[in-house]
């Protein structure tokens, strides 16, 4: 059996500045919000609850058909369990009846409290997403070059991670 914890999350082509403020001065830092419109992408990811691997998925959006095909992509990467179960948020799509009707068989989505996100761990991840790459970043009129730099960040946790788990409180004892 597999307990995966399950989110989704959006980043933009502009830079936050959250967590880069400073007084007014030469030098300061500065966020390049280059000169293009803003633009969003969604990842969607699971977080193994035993091993720290993160199973994660970047789209435009995710709709009921986007969403049934990464479920599918979550199962195909465990093709030895049994049971897979998936705690999710009660965002409306993870429940609706043309999504639960594509789950593969095994698989299970489990809703988690309303408005409680401290009991996702994957909450951890997109903080420490944020911390590592997305605010104050760099690419800001290099939106071909964000996604890669977003996905090569989420890439070093597709094997098992023990410091991810310490990192998100599913290990506290490290």
């Amino acid at each position: 059996m597999v307990l995966l914890y399950a989110d989704e999350f959006t980043y933009d082509r502009r830079p936050s500045l959250s967590r880069a403020v400073a007084p007014t001065r030469a030098d300061a830092p500065r966020a390049d919000h280059g000169w293009g419109t803003n633009k969003k992408r969604r990842i969607a990811a699971c977080l193994d609850a035993m091993t720290g691997r993160v199973v994660a998925r970047q789209r435009v959006r995710f709709d009921r058909k986007g969403l049934a095909r990464f479920y599918a992509a979550v199962a195909a990467g465990y093709p030895e369990a049994e049971a897979i179960f998936v705690a999710h948020d009660n965002w409306p799509v993870h429940f609706h009846p043309d999504v639960l009707a594509a789950l593969p068989p095994h698989l299970t989505v489990l809703p988690l409290p309303t408005s409680a996100p401290w009991t996702n761990p994957v909450e951890d991840l997109w903080r420490r997403l944020n911390g590592d790459v997305l605010p104050h970043h760099a690419f800001g009129d290099d939106w071909v070059g964000l996604q890669p730099a977003v996905t090569a960040w989420l890439a070093q946790w597709h094997d098992p991670s023990p410091d991810l788990l310490h990192w998100v409180g599913l290990c506290p004892d490290q």
